[in-house]
């Protein structure tokens, strides 16, 4: 538990709130910057799921690669300023996974830091560039991702952002 404590910061608050409770948050709070511009200024809802070795079914349709800081130039110009220095954090203090479509990289998911939590890892990085959406190169990232992180006898954790 001390080693999350020692990972929480006053000025970047992330935190789980029922819908009844949003205004009274929002006096004490203000929003910051999204990592994904679509969600500028907005209070975003996410899905939480989280899978372990019983519950675990791969799906990976899609070639896939464990990247490191040697892979940083792969990385799809479009994804967003502030994501693109989150993986790149991903690359040198985390795990990250990519799936590529045509030889290009088009979808990562990414653990930005195994220390925090002894055995519970937390997928803070999955983003698909547009043009490869909807075909399952991120099912295929998470799924070589999970599969790593169970090899680790580590559960993971996902936010998924429900639009």
């Amino acid at each position: 538990m001390k080693k999350l404590l020692d990972c929480i910061h006053l000025d970047e608050c992330d935190f789980a709130i029922e819908p009844p409770h949003l205004d009274p948050v929002r006096k004490f709070f203000k929003p910051i910057s999204p990592l994904e511009s679509s969600s500028k200024s907005q209070i975003t809802t996410f899905l939480l799921m989280k899978v372990s070795v019983e519950t675990f079914r791969p799906r990976v349709t899609h070639p896939v690669k464990k990247l490191g800081t040697e892979d940083s130039d792969d990385i799809p110009k479009e994804i967003d300023e502030n994501f693109r220095k989150a993986i790149d954090s991903s690359l040198s203090k985390g795990i990250a996974f990519g799936a590529y479509s045509n030889g290009k990289l088009g979808s990562i998911a990414t653990v930005p830091n195994l220390e925090i939590l002894d055995d519970l890892a937390l997928i803070r990085g999955l983003y698909t560039i547009p043009q490869c959406r909807r075909r399952g190169l991120a099912t295929s990232a998470c799924s070589a991702l999970v599969a790593e992180l169970i090899s680790l006898e580590m559960e993971a954790m996902l936010w998924v952002e429900k639009r």
